[in-house]
């Protein structure tokens, strides 16, 4: 696990990474204990691709600890039913359907939000797509939607929580790279490229916090390897959600 955090973090984003470094299996992986429950408690936190993988698996651990979660990602029934099993162990949900490729509902799910619980607290950009194969043998729509999911759904989610942020004061952004935002692996030349502008990304809307002076405001950039998460478990030659 490789992780780039850009200015100081208040504790509720450390739990998040927290949760992503356990959910990795990393060996030396500290774990969330109901000693931080809180700090997260009553705290809203937005997530997308939270339908499976790295998504899901802190949605489920933030809600145990008392957060309410916004659940975001295209498969609404997936949705329901990861809400419906926080729900049963007392903990709060809403489902946005989102297609994070879309600026407009990405727009929708931070107003969707703001209108059920009042702010948000943390927005964690997760969703992505990615394609295995060569270069010039993957399909060039595959290479777009990849662009479109990984690159440009990570902008729209940045706009929609800071533009929050701003206007409430404080929050904290998460977006999830990956390893090969700055080591590229061959077959994945389009992800590697959009994963390179995840961390850009991060990168200078963090020296936009810095130069505005704001110390309520934090954005960080998680940077996994390989997991053993849905994402890696389908055998297909070219997109794989």
């Amino acid at each position: 696990m490789v992780l780039r955090i850009f200015p100081s973090q208040r504790l509720a984003l450390l739990l998040v990474l927290l949760a992503v470094l356990q959910l990795s299996g990393c060996a030396v992986s500290p774990r969330l204990k109901p000693s931080d429950q809180p700090s997260v408690a009553r705290k809203t936190f937005v997530i997308t691709g939270a339908s499976s993988g790295f998504g899901r698996g802190v949605a489920l651990k933030l809600a145990a600890l008392q957060g309410d979660v916004v659940l975001a990602a295209r498969r609404t029934d997936v949705l329901e039913e990861l809400a419906a099993q926080i729900r049963m162990a007392g903990g709060s949900a809403l489902v946005v359907t989102t297609d994070v490729s879309n600026p407009n509902e990405m727009q929708d799910l931070a107003r969707a939000a703001i209108e059920r619980f009042g702010r948000i607290d943390v927005w964690i950009n997760n969703a992505a797509v990615g394609a295995l194969g060569r270069f010039e043998d993957v399909p060039v729509e595959d290479h777009a939607r990849i662009v479109d999911v990984n690159l440009k759904g990570m902008i729209y989610g940045s706009h929609a929580a800071m533009r929050q942020f701003r206007a409430q004061g404080f929050g904290t952004l998460v977006n999830v790279g990956s390893v090969e935002s700055e080591i590229p692996l061959a077959y994945h030349a389009s992800s590697a490229a959009t994963k390179g502008g995840v961390i850009n990304l991060g990168a200078a809307i963090a020296e936009e916090i810095r130069l505005s002076g704001s110390e309520t405001i934090n954005v960080a950039t998680v940077m996994p390897w390989a997991v053993d998460t849905p994402f890696l478990g389908i055998n297909l030659p070219f997109l794989v959600h």
